[in-house]
């Protein structure tokens, strides 16, 4: 009887595990099944600058006599544009060719991960120093370092000379001539828009590159576009000659912002993310809206743009005599230039004919949008032949740097970044910080301004 007892129980226990064993599994606490995964969306292919898989070679430096004539930033991809694009083409493409974009969902975060490309110049002694890697770059964004993951030098002799077929990739500079003209305001300075206007087709003439891309332009009370980029050595000289002596820029189907512009072929373009007619003489009736314009213009165009801005100063002066930025047009300005990647060197038109330093004032403005975008101020020289010629010397060689970044997705603003150099005593400059997310509109004109397109007669801000 005990035995059956005892065998009845056992029984019982062995039915009974399976239970137990479930309800100890229903007990413990499930693991996080979520998948974290990272998928790339359809974006339209942007050009990107190619890693550098040689070993790193020491750092060299390049003396200026060689690297004005041999050595010369490079385009980072093809043309933004080229000859029969329409403005439907170039809507079509990324807003940004420094940036990719890559959707990463995870956790219920959407997440934009953004390739950011910065142009950096690094100079020893005067003189262009080259064979860093990315690994003697320290790049902080917000003051939290990043990763760069790649560095190349732009500006290697057989890329000046490649004509875009075979092997070697084609080197172009980029050269943006804007004259200043506020000869309504003062009007010593046409004879000095006229002298430096002589300067600059001698410079064209004589120490332009073959593959160095030119636009031309001029602002009184608007922005006058006498040519889009262009390596054609007779347009660009006639370009000067038109913009210095205000004759009427060509037609580009004025109070018709529609009418499709053709750029120069084998040349990128401005004029594709420009207003045209009644439009872009409201949009530039402000001169820093105009810069930010230009910034914006130039975005989707890799690599450095170099801005020659011929000028006595823009924006309005205090009673003390000093310039303060304004702070409804100078942010947007410096983030658009910084997000284009445009450099302004600031020539000072008086320099020429006081040779000696500006001083405070309005031509602090100079100084300060130089500073603000990589660029140089020139305040004291006997010829603008001297800036221009340094100018070419300062933009004969940089370094594109890449690094990724993450934002989340929906959200916008400007992030700062400082780049420097391992090696110490190196001077490097490069633009001071990105636009991400939705950019911000630099035509939108504050409720104290008229949405009209000024007069010719009338005078213009700045």
């Amino acid at each position: 009887m005990q035995r059956r007892k005892l065998a009845f129980l056992l029984v019982s226990l062995l039915a009974l595990a399976p239970v137990v064993a479930q309800q100890q599994d229903a007990d413990k606490p499930k693991p996080n099944k979520k998948r974290v995964t990272a998928t790339l969306t359809d974006v339209p292919a942007t050009p990107t600058p190619r890693p550098t898989t040689a070993p790193t070679p020491a750092p060299t430096t390049v003396p200026e006599s060689s690297s004005a004539s041999a050595a010369a930033p490079a385009s980072a991809a093809a043309p933004a544009a080229t000859a029969g694009t329409t403005p439907r083409d170039a809507a079509d493409a990324p807003r940004d060719a420094d940036t990719t974009t890559t959707d990463r969902p995870g956790f219920g975060e959407r997440i934009e991960v953004t390739e950011v490309q910065l142009d950096v110049v690094v100079r020893d002694k005067g003189k262009a120093v080259t064979g860093l890697g990315p690994e003697d770059f320290v790049v902080t964004e917000e003051g939290r370092p990043v990763e760069v993951t790649s560095a190349r030098f732009y500006g290697a002799p057989e890329e000046l000379e490649a004509t875009g077929e075979g092997e070697v990739e084609r080197a172009d500079r980029y050269f943006i001539l804007l004259f200043h003209d506020r000869s309504r305001d003062a009007p010593a300075i046409r004879p000095l828009l006229l002298d430096a206007g002589q300067q600059a087709r001698k410079w064209a003439q004589e120490q332009r590159l073959p593959n160095d891309q030119v636009a031309v332009m001029t602002y009184d009370v608007r922005l006058k576009i006498y040519t889009d980029f262009t390596r054609d050595q007779s347009q660009i000289v006639d370009a000067i000659s038109r913009a210095v002596t205000s004759k009427k820029e060509p037609d580009r189907a004025a109070g018709r912002s529609k009418e499709p512009v053709r750029p120069m072929a084998d040349s990128p373009s401005l004029l594709l993310n420009l207003p045209a007619g009644d439009d872009l003489a409201r949009a530039s009736r402000v001169f820093e809206k105009t810069l930010a314009l230009l910034g914006r213009a130039a975005e989707g165009i890799v690599g450095r743009k170099n801005l020659m801005l011929f000028s006595v100063g823009f924006g309005d002066v205090e009673p003390t005599g000093l310039w303060v930025p304004d702070p409804r047009y100078y942010p947007t300005l410096e983030r658009n230039l910084n997000d284009g990647n445009v450099a302004v060197y600031s020539i000072d038109l008086f320099g020429a004919r006081r040779g000696s330093p500006a001083g405070p004032g309005i031509a602090s403005s100079l100084s300060s949008i130089a500073g603000d975008t990589a660029g140089l101020y020139y305040e004291t020289f006997t010829t603008f032949a001297t800036p221009m010629k340094e100018v070419s010397k300062d933009t004969a060689g940089y370094y594109l740097l890449s690094y990724r970044s993450e934002y989340p997705r929906g959200t916008s603003g400007y992030r700062e970044v400082k780049v420097d150099t391992r090696e110490q005593g190196y001077e490097v400059r490069s633009r001071k910080g990105y636009l991400y997310g939705t950019k911000e509109d630099p035509l939108l004109v504050p409720d104290d301004e008229e949405d009209v397109a000024p007069e010719e007669p009338s005078a213009g801000r700045g």
